[in-house]
């Protein structure tokens, strides 16, 4: 059976505590003035739809492409991004900065939301005055048979 290596055989070896990121404030990557800027902006949504606009134009490229990377649809992609956002912008009042980057918190909405789209394909719904409600059968016919006798009376002119 082998021997464990004594601990002095180990120094040196993994990471060196000493070069750990302090605990605190901000996320790894991302310098604390950047964060700060961004909690600014998320202040700022709450109450400003152009600051929210900015948030959405800063992430919806990345929230996409995730989507789009977890789904492999590029329609699926759209609906879970749009919803995505729609969710953030109506919840943006709520939303408490906890010194992690808002991104996070919307990948975490994105992700949700394609867990619940492949448990329950087509679950996702417009809110009143998004959807489209188009032509419903019976005014489509309507339209169909007016078309139809405007262009028979323009045959009977020429």
């Amino acid at each position: 059976m082998a021997r464990a290596p004594e601990l002095s055989s180990l120094q040196g070896v993994g990471p060196d505590p000493s070069r750990r990121r302090p605990q605190g404030d901000h996320h790894v990557g991302r310098p604390p003035e950047e964060l700060e800027e961004e909690r600014r902006l998320v202040e700022a949504a709450k109450t400003d739809p152009a600051a929210f606009a900015k948030l959405y134009d800063r992430y919806v490229d990345a929230i996409h492409a995730y989507v789009y990377h977890q789904t492999g649809s590029w329609e699926r992609a759209e609906d879970v991004t749009a919803t995505t956002f729609m969710r953030a912008y109506a919840e943006i009042g709520k939303f408490e900065w906890r010194g992690v980057p808002y991104s996070a918190w919307l990948y975490r909405v994105a992700s949700n939301l394609v867990l619940r789209d492949h448990r329950r394909p087509g679950w996702i719904e417009l809110p009143e005055g998004l959807a489209d409600p188009g032509e419903g059968p019976e005014a489509a016919a309507v339209r169909s048979e007016q078309v139809r006798r405007i262009q028979a009376s323009v045959r009977r002119l020429s």
